[in-house]
């Protein structure tokens, strides 16, 4: 046995060694001595002289303790850590290679801008598109106005871009990119020394097999820090955590993704929505979690996750309101299923269907302008409105240049949510607290809208509506101080921004845990002094009873397997 130890940088050192003609690892370096797991596989691996090795490796991780201590004390923040932020970026600072799954609203921001000063050179953090100006103009100069950071954005001329790259390859600034424009500009980004990479939101590149993942994986290999982080690294599934693990080192799972899923993903039947909007049932794929207890195992120690001590905030409150769809809604509800009632179409999401009339639409047909009439029918998204109060339909797509539109009597088919909600407001008016209404598509605006235009005088604030988000809400927390208003948001939109003026949550329709988690936390984080009261409308229909337990899964899923650091 040939033994070769290759030092590749504090927290990644490995014993390579050639056994019948097969190159084999054992990792050495830290975290995966912390890792009970591969401490004792490497501690019984019969290598000569292991002991000895192992105890050099501790002797040199409680100097690197000691250094990284200093280095925080001497450090002057401009605004002061939480004693959680200050623990993360210690674990940062020491392994190098680190998940920072700590809790929505907790400083996950400040920790990698803090980072980033303390280490110095280019850092490259990738994030959502909308929370871009919020990082550089608002986080940024609050937490480290000192840090050269700048911003990619869409708007941006050619000359600006030119300019941005100049100034990242020749003045060393940090970037900040969307996820969306990864693929195109892979060939700069690759080009480049980047001293680490943060992924906010790291759960966008949870699909292994898309070009955008291979791409930061790659630039992820050759930074010397990397910082997947997240409030939910999980929504449910056993290979989100494969793909957050990849980020911070390749050799926490073999790279053969199949032996993984075998592993850790139970093989069962899936489901999906058809065009009629209800479940059926698909082919087999590795989709359930499976020995979950191991797979917690072996990813203790790589990442560190906070999550809000209930003693720090106000009380919240959960609760599911059951709604008990009527006759007429049961029997619309069957013959959607049955496939006898016409395709029905979201006339929001296309510009001819919005400029239509009322009376053109509910009368039958629409004939779309000739010189869009293919593509525009390709384009044009065929779902079930949340108007009949039940579910979405997955896309489909129509080849026809003409549309059938069925808006018929959308008032009696949402009676039983639009009542409930009507009755959520009128106790949050009594009570003089601002609501957050969070919808999952866009057609439950309209069912909403009628619902809130019952109640004249209370500020209104559409979010979805606002071309600059932040800015909007910021003008209408002034405009509701000390008195109740209402925000609607998607329900996938819950990113970036924060209503602690409100203490009452809504959820008109759901979407899937990760969603779920982050709408939900625009409300209850640091700043909120008053109980917060979530409320999940729900009708008795099969298909949202299936989505409510997909959240209550992913939930389950993310607690069973994390590790929480108090």
């Amino acid at each position: 046995m040939i033994i070769l130890k290759l030092p590749l940088g504090f927290r990644a050192k490995f014993l390579y060694y050639n056994f019948q003609g097969v190159q084999k690892y054992i990792p050495i370096g830290y975290p995966f001595l912390k890792n009970p797991v591969y401490r004792d596989q490497l501690l019984h691996s019969g290598i000569k002289n292991i002991a000895d090795m192992v105890a050099e490796e501790d002797k040199a991780f409680e100097a690197k303790k000691k250094e990284v201590g200093k280095k925080l004390a001497a450090f002057k923040f401009k605004t002061t850590p939480f004693p959680n932020q200050l623990e993360s970026l210690f674990n940062i600072l020491i392994y190098e290679k680190f998940g920072l799954f700590d809790d929505m609203g907790t400083g996950k921001t400040k920790t990698y801008l803090d980072l980033a000063a303390i280490a110095g050179g280019r850092f490259l953090i990738i994030t959502e598109a909308h929370l871009i100006p919020n990082i550089v103009e608002v986080e940024a100069k609050r937490h480290r106005p000192d840090l050269k950071i700048i911003g990619y954005r869409a708007t941006l001329s050619k000359k600006r871009v030119a300019e941005l790259w100049r100034k990242v390859r020749e003045e060393g600034y940090s970037l900040v990119l969307n996820y969306e424009n990864i693929n195109k500009f892979s060939k700069e980004l690759e080009g480049i020394q980047w001293t680490g990479l943060v992924l906010d939101e790291s759960a966008n590149v949870k699909n292994m097999e898309l070009d955008r993942t291979n791409t930061v994986v790659r630039i992820a290999d050759y930074c010397k820090y990397v910082v997947p982080a997240t409030g939910t690294p999980s929504l449910g599934k056993s290979m989100d955590v494969y793909s957050q693990m990849r980020l911070i080192s390749k050799y926490i799972f073999t790279d053969d993704i199949s032996i993984f899923k075998s592993k850790y993903c139970k093989l069962q039947q899936i489901s999906y929505t058809t065009k009629t909007g209800y479940i059926v049932k698909g082919p087999l794929a590795y989709a359930g979690p499976k020995n979950t207890k191991i797979l917690k195992q072996k990813i203790a120690f790589f990442y560190i996750r906070h999550i809000k001590n209930p003693a720090d905030y106000p009380e919240r409150t959960e609760q599911v309101i059951t709604l008990e769809p009527t006759t007429q809604q049961f029997t619309k509800y069957s013959e959607f299923k049955q496939g006898t009632l016409p395709d029905v179409y979201c006339y929001q999401d296309y510009p001819a269907l919005r400029q239509a009339k009322s009376t053109e639409i509910a009368n039958g047909h629409l004939t779309l302008p000739s010189n869009k009439s293919k593509e525009s029918c390709d384009a044009l998204q065929c779902r079930l409105p949340e108007c009949y109060g039940f579910f979405n339909a997955a896309n489909c797509r129509h080849r026809s240049s003409k549309v059938r539109i069925h808006a018929k009597d959308t008032e009696h088919f949402t009676s039983v949510k639009e009542a409930a909600l009507a009755s959520l407001i009128k106790e949050s008016l009594a009570s003089n607290r601002s609501m957050i209404i969070f919808f999952n598509h866009v057609n439950d605006m309209i069912p909403i809208k009628r619902v809130l235009s019952k109640f004249k005088d209370m500020p209104v604030l559409h979010l979805r509506e606002q071309k600059h988000k932040i800015e909007s809400l910021e003008k209408f927390k002034e405009e509701v101080r000390g008195k109740p208003g209402v925000v609607t948001a998607q329900i996938s939109s819950g990113i970036g921004w924060t209503f602690i003026e409100a203490s009452v949550v809504v959820y008109y329709s759901l979407a899937y845990f990760g969603d779920y988690a982050q709408s939900r936390d625009r409300v209850y984080r640091k700043g909120q002094n008053r109980t917060v009261h979530v409320y999940i409308l729900l009708t008795s229909i099969p298909e949202e009873q299936h989505l409510y337990q997909c959240v209550i899964n992913g939930k389950n899923f993310l607690e069973e397997i994390m590790t929480i650091d108090k």
